[in-house]
């Protein structure tokens, strides 16, 4: 029984010195030129959208619908004391949507006061720029500026940049 003890104390003690050895170290640094981006799940596909182009991504909060609003608005909600424009981003995109409200509010660096409401954030990537290959105008959909291939899957790359301009145009 105390050989037993000792070992899980000497295990202890061994994670204890790697946890303050890990603080120890310097910071470990993005490989150069990976990209830090979301996965989303919209509609019925997954896409990739840069982080340097969200201001922040936030857990949905009440959004008040807008009576007779322009299209793909689903309203307006409070977060962090501003009135937010929430965007269905798959009624921008023009793909098929669920019902419900959106669960995730992606808001915009270029326009703070846009969000684009979104179903399923499925995970942070590092995207390195090998792993993108540019597209043909619109031959992935109207937004999508590269395919990201990771393994089997394909995701498009959304411009945010892009989906907001298209906004301030048609509304």
């Amino acid at each position: 029984m105390k050989a037993a003890t000792d070992q899980i104390s000497h295990r202890v003690e061994e994670l204890r010195q790697a946890f303050d050895q890990s603080f120890a170290e310097p910071l470990r640094q993005v490989e150069a030129g990976r990209e830090n981006m979301l996965s989303v799940h919209i509609g019925q596909s997954d896409y990739c959208i840069r982080l340097s182009e969200l201001a922040t991504v936030a857990k949905s909060k009440k959004i008040v619908p807008i009576p007779n609003g322009p299209d793909g608005l689903v309203g307006v909600c409070g977060l962090r004391e501003k009135l937010i424009a929430v965007f269905q981003l798959s009624h921008v995109l023009g793909t098929p949507a669920h019902k419900a409200a959106p669960r995730w509010l992606l808001v915009c660096k270029g326009n703070p006061e846009v969000a684009f409401g979104v179903e399923e954030i499925n995970a942070y990537l590092q995207v390195s720029p090998s792993e993108m290959n540019e597209v043909e105008v619109n031959a992935a959909g109207p937004f999508v500026s590269h395919l990201i291939k990771r393994g089997n899957q394909r995701l498009g790359l959304l411009d945010v940049p892009a989906i907001l301009d298209s906004l301030e145009r048609n509304h």
